[in-house]
């Protein structure tokens, strides 16, 4: 059985989460997270060279139930050179 992956409190240096890391701080699945964020409900999503990641600041807001800081639109960023 595999341990749920670690997940950091967010910090400048520690800005994003993996999409399973948002998931066990929501208590779900990778698969759950992952689906959610097929159908567009995970806030903060951004993709960063071809992979999710979650904004752990907007992540823990929508959790506790807080205003959301400027999650915007998921968006994909690419490495340039």
């Amino acid at each position: 059985m595999n341990k749920p992956p670690h997940a950091p409190k967010p910090t400048p240096e520690r800005p994003l989460l993996t999409v399973a890391q948002a998931g066990h701080l929501a208590g779900w699945s990778e698969a759950k997270a992952y689906r959610a964020l097929s159908r567009g409900e995970l806030p903060g999503a951004v993709r960063v060279n071809n992979r999710w990641h979650v904004r752990s600041r907007v992540w823990l807001a929508f959790l506790n139930g807080e205003p959301l800081p400027d999650a915007g639109a998921p968006i994909q960023l690419r490495r340039v050179g």
